[in-house]
């Protein structure tokens, strides 16, 4: 009979493989499975203590040099291993998920125009429609040449950007090399459909003036002053038109640009190597719930702690027994515990340079060990070796071992 290795706490047992032909195993899987949890041990008062609820993460911004950063060195200068791991009860603490009793809301016509509409809100068009003409006066009053385009400027309305908005997104999927050439009318890239809708001139003031906030307070060293409005428009009808369920996701995401932006940022491991970067809280569906931008590590509003930016995105959304599922960026024992104190999981990986996780050598484990302890806020740690170790914390599944086949005979 075969074997693999399982300890608990430092302590070691022997489980016997289902198959009796080790040839056919090549990994084994961490079965996470909640699926035999009694809801009878439900325990409403449990909260961790509070010093372990205002405990710090150790990210204290969100630079890409913290993010890519593999070279086992702690985030902070110090791997402070927590002492009171202890030996694995596999009892979770069991929160029953409670759905949000309000309502999506849908389109009354099952169109895209409609849908589109639910986010594209008339309060944030007519926020726009007032700052893109008062932006639109303001240089037209100010000193031009004396064939300056813009002294042509005449004030526009929701019909007119709404149509504005429809070229950009039509020019989004018919893409010529220039603009000019949308408006031409040779044969070869003859388009009446944007002829007709609006004349050029027009369409390039408007781009060139089109705004979402006023231009006072110039002073203002929010880089994020001028989407302000777009961005609370955003996130607002992101919550009413759908529910979020029992699982939710937070991870980064890029918004391609290649422009000139003193917040750009460049990620190798994306899609799309360069652009604006966002933290959003998202569905297995992928749809976003809420998102917030990042303008750069020396600004004010974002020198604060990953666990306080897991903490904010999901606001809305704790106390109702969510599993939330994040990557090793975010992943924090300190933020397991906060969490908890709110009736919500956390599963992810986790970095072997945070603080307060055990320590665990790569040598001290063979290929197919798997090593697991618990500290007394019921929060696991995991640590697993295949080719690599792989570390993870969990706040809700038992842990189990299976074998499995291999993909290829």
């Amino acid at each position: 009979m075969s074997s693999r290795e399982f300890r608990q706490g430092g302590s070691k047992t022997v489980q016997d493989s289902e198959d009796d032909s080790i040839e056919d195993v090549s990994v084994v899987e961490l079965s996470l499975s909640d699926s035999d949890q009694d809801d009878s041990n439900i325990d409403p008062l449990y909260t961790a203590d509070d010093s372990t609820a205002n405990s710090n993460s150790d990210e204290s911004t969100f630079d890409e040099e913290s993010e890519k950063s593999d070279d086992g060195s702690s985030d902070d200068g110090n791997n402070d291993n927590d002492t009171d791991w202890g030996i694995l009860t596999n009892d979770p603490k069991i929160f029953r998920f409670r759905s949000p009793p309000q309502a999506a809301l849908h389109p009354r016509e099952n169109t895209p125009i409609a849908f589109f509409e639910l986010f594209l809100t008339n309060k944030l068009l007519n926020t726009m429609v007032v700052a893109t003409n008062k932006n639109g006066e303001q240089l037209k009053n100010s000193r031009l040449t004396r064939h300056s385009r813009f002294k042509k400027w005449i004030p526009i309305t929701k019909a007119t950007l709404k149509k504005f908005i429809g070229l950009l997104l039509y020019m989004g999927v018919v893409n010529y090399p220039a603009l000019w050439m949308y408006w031409s009318k040779k044969p070869l890239y003859n388009n009446p459909l944007v002829r007709n809708s609006m004349s050029r001139n027009i369409f390039q003031l408007i781009l060139r003036l089109w705004h979402f906030n006023k231009n006072e307070r110039a002073d203002d060293p929010n880089r994020l002053k001028k989407l302000t409005p777009l961005v609370l428009s955003l996130n607002k009808s992101f919550k009413l038109r759908r529910k979020l369920g029992q699982n939710c996701v937070i991870d980064e995401s890029m918004i391609p640009f290649r422009g000139k932006l003193n917040f750009r940022q460049y990620i190798p491991g994306k899609s799309h190597k360069y652009g604006v970067k966002i933290f959003k809280l998202c569905d297995p569906m992928g749809y976003t719930y809420s998102f917030c931008i990042y303008a750069g590590k020396n600004m004010a509003q974002q020198n604060m702690k990953t666990d306080d930016l897991v903490m904010k995105l999901m606001t809305p959304y704790l106390n109702r027994g969510r599993l939330l599922v994040v990557d090793n960026f975010y992943t924090s024992v300190p933020l397991a515990e906060r969490l908890l104190t709110k009736k919500t999981y956390i599963l992810g990986t986790v970095r072997s340079n945070r603080r307060r996780i055990p320590k665990i050598q790569l040598k001290d484990l063979e290929r197919g060990d798997l090593v697991a302890y618990e500290n007394k806020n019921k929060v696991v740690f995991m640590a697993w070796r295949d080719k690599r170790l792989v570390q993870m914390l969990s706040t809700k599944f038992r842990l189990d071992l299976r074998a499995i086949k291999k993909k290829r005979q």
